[in-house]
């Protein structure tokens, strides 16, 4: 191949290398809605091509620049809307898991009331649906039934008093009087689940709380 043909061969390569720049910054330019760029740069010329024109690469710069601008504040925007759609999502997940351990908790009032649920069973139902065990709903995140008895263990012996589940239920505002309370307990004492100051234990606790709420 002689010098002239791969000088004009050279020169084919750069202009069409020259004409897609300039394509892309009309592409660019059109996206972010420089219309002043678009009008500046005008139709491609091969006869200027190769020219080393600073106004046109100046053009072309600040082009890029915006475009860059355009797709970061693009790309916020649809962050911003993922991020309101998420939010919203879960506000709705939130009020509907709600709903649901409101009614299970109504529920088991009504149970309570009406004679078919024992104080016992009715306070095993209402922690099961605070840790996420009952029928409809997910396991809390975080919350182990371990923990729910620290909760109520206020001096860190091992074992619940008496006194402590009383405060413990009224801070929840799980309302049982003294005598259920005491009804509680004393199944939990038929259950061989106390120690010897009539206090429930923790492995026994537990043990109630392992499994689903039907």
């Amino acid at each position: 191949m002689s010098s002239s043909i791969r000088a004009e061969s050279g020169k084919a390569r750069q202009i069409e290398k020259h004409k897609k720049i300039h394509e892309e910054a009309i592409e660019k330019a059109t996206a972010s809605g420089h219309k002043e760029a678009i009008k500046q740069l005008g139709e491609f010329d091969e006869t200027k091509a190769l020219h080393n024109d600073t106004k046109k690469i100046g053009l072309i710069g600040e082009i890029n620049r915006k475009h860059t601008q355009h797709l970061d504040r693009e790309k916020t925007k649809t962050e911003d809307k993922e991020h309101t759609a998420t939010r919203e999502k879960h506000q709705e997940d939130t009020m509907a898991r709600q709903q649901i351990e409101n009614d299970l908790r109504q529920q088991l009032r009504f149970q309570l009331e009406d004679g078919t649920k024992k104080p016992y069973d009715y306070m095993i139902g209402v922690f099961k649906v605070t840790l996420g065990k009952a029928k409809g709903l997910s396991e809390v995140h975080g919350i182990r039934t371990a923990d729910l008895f620290n909760n109520l263990d206020a001096d860190e012996s091992g074992a619940l008093s008496k006194q402590e589940l009383t405060r413990y239920l009224k801070v929840r505002k799980i309302d049982l009087n003294s005598e259920q309370i005491d009804d509680i307990i004393n199944t939990f004492k038929m259950k061989k689940m106390v120690n010897e100051d009539g206090d429930i234990m923790c492995e026994g606790f537990i043990s109630c709380l392992q499994g689903r709420l039907s």
